[in-house]
């Protein structure tokens, strides 16, 4: 199969960007009087979310290096933080909607799960406990602002997985009735 290449959407981050510069101007005007890191945390906070989603926009259009790649055998990430998710290691792909923000998450196998959280860091350990509770994974992929809606894409992902193992067991069955 053809690999899928999903990019941020310029106009669905528009006005994510307008409102960070907006708000970065209202903490630049605003007098805030023996406060001024209130006003420079507010104007850094805005400023440089709004300046990163840019950032990212302009990365994959000069670039041509979309944010999510999805292959035969998994899904590339690189929006903020790159990582790969191999389709052996995965059960499914599900949505996760927590505060209007879309994300699609990862259901490893048991034995993977186990092997991530043993691997994490004291810190990523605790992310990542909070994320399965929260969210019911322990890693996302962020879905929203993107060319291609977020349930279509789980969709996709689900089926390009499904198509994997069977794949996968078609080649394994085979290749044991040859032994």
């Amino acid at each position: 199969m053809e690999e899928v290449r999903v990019y941020h959407s310029l106009w669905k981050n528009l006005l994510f960007i307008a409102s960070s510069f907006a708000f970065t101007a209202g903490f630049f005007l605003m007098d805030f009087e023996n406060k001024q890191l209130i006003k420079w945390l507010g104007i850094l906070f805005f400023g440089g979310g709004g300046l990163f989603m840019v950032y990212l926009i302009l990365k994959e259009r000069i670039t041509g290096t979309p944010c999510i790649v999805i292959t035969d055998n998994g899904v590339s990430v690189s929006s903020g933080k790159s990582f790969e998710v191999r389709f052996e290691d995965v059960n499914a792909f599900f949505i996760i909607d927590i505060s209007k923000t879309k994300q699609i998450g990862i259901r490893y196998k048991k034995g993977v799960r186990e092997k991530k959280m043993d691997n994490a860091k004291q810190f990523e350990r605790l992310i990542r406990k909070a994320n399965e509770k929260i969210a019911r994974a322990q890693e996302s992929i962020p879905a929203g602002g993107l060319t291609i809606k977020p349930q279509t894409l789980c969709d996709l992902m689900n089926e390009r997985l499904k198509a994997f193992q069977r794949h996968h067991q078609i080649n394994g069955q085979s290749s044991s009735a040859a032994q």
